[in-house]
């Protein structure tokens, strides 16, 4: 089968303790991965790459992950039988249940939990891969797969109204595609959204929905959706002072702290969400139809090493790699 395996390659006098250390990806023969117990071996039908492979390749995450976080797959081999043939997608994360925040019904907040994409034996792009049969859910039957790996950041977009009250007026801060996911969760609400994305073309296309240009000036609430470099410095000059800045997606870099002290802002991580909840989400033709506007670009995995260096650039909204054909 083939896999992508990621290849650090210093730029002249950087060595791999230097910050930014670029990152190649390599399509290569790999053996296919015998499962172990409690795991369950899948055949990759799609992946969106997105933040997490971002932060892969520029080196915020370490070199040794496996990369790939957001996918739909065929269960080939589970050895207690159950779902071989069933079509899966990840939760957000796998807890330990056992911790004291997992024993307390947070599991959200388990420490040692595994997240899809930021572990060294858990990634999806390969043609097959293993993964963790208790970090999987069934697809229902009627959402198609390019909208199913959009599931993980409907969720925890969902969270948002679910964590604090939002007033009138709501920006999102966006690189590219997790904007138009935190626009799509939040639409049909009574707060004028407004959205600050470089992409035009995306905005004005769903203009339609009540989602508006970015007017200027600071906001009460605003929505740092993480995508891309610089996004949530940008989000942070937005907030008006005791404004609430909400964190989605992976920063690019530390949150600077005067800000926060000067201008008394509050910060909340938007974190995991119900997948059950973005599943009927899903079910309303207006959230589709604006995640198509993002317009994905999509490679065979035959080019997955290349859909990786096009997704490095957070101006292309939707990176798709599709395996549904091979």
């Amino acid at each position: 089968m083939k896999a992508i395996r990621l290849e650090a390659r210093p730029r002249k006098n950087q060595t791999p303790a230097s910050d930014g250390l670029p990152v190649v990806a390599c399509l290569e023969d790999a053996p296919v991965p015998e499962p172990g117990p409690g795991e369950v071996l899948l055949r990759l039908r799609a992946t969106a790459l997105g933040a997490t492979e971002q932060a892969v390749l520029s080196g915020l995450l370490p070199l040794g992950v496996a990369p790939g976080s957001e996918f739909t797959a065929d269960v080939v081999q589970d050895r207690e039988g159950e779902l071989v043939g069933a079509r899966v997608a990840p939760l957000p994360s796998v807890p330990c249940g056992a911790c004291g925040p997992c024993l307390a019904g947070n599991a959200t907040l388990c420490p040692v939990r595994l997240i899809p994409g930021r572990s060294a034996r858990y990634g999806c792009l390969a043609e097959y891969f293993l993964f963790p049969r208790r970090g999987l859910f069934r697809l229902p039957h009627g959402l198609r797969d390019f909208d199913a790996i959009s599931l993980l950041p409907l969720a925890s977009a969902l969270n948002l109204p679910r964590k604090i009250s939002l007033p009138g007026r709501v920006l999102v801060v966006s690189a590219g595609g997790l904007g138009l996911v935190v626009a799509a969760s939040l639409r049909g609400l009574r707060q004028l959204l407004f959205l600050a994305m470089p992409n035009e073309d995306a905005i004005e296309s769903v203009r339609k929905f009540s989602l508006h240009r970015d007017p200027g000036g600071r906001f009460p609430l605003v929505v740092a959706a993480c995508d891309g470099p610089g996004v949530l410095a940008r989000a942070l000059d937005r907030v008006a002072p005791q404004g609430t800045l909400a964190v989605l997606g992976m920063p690019d870099s530390p949150s600077p702290v005067l800000p926060l002290v000067h201008r008394e802002l509050t910060v909340i991580g938007i974190g995991e969400g119900e997948v059950t909840a973005a599943i009927k989400c899903m079910e309303e033709r207006e959230v589709c139809e604006i995640l198509s506007r993002a317009r994905p670009t999509i490679f065979p995995f035959a080019q997955a090493d290349r859909a990786l260096a096009h997704a490095a650039d957070p101006s292309n909204l939707r990176v798709i790699v599709d395996n549904l054909d091979q």
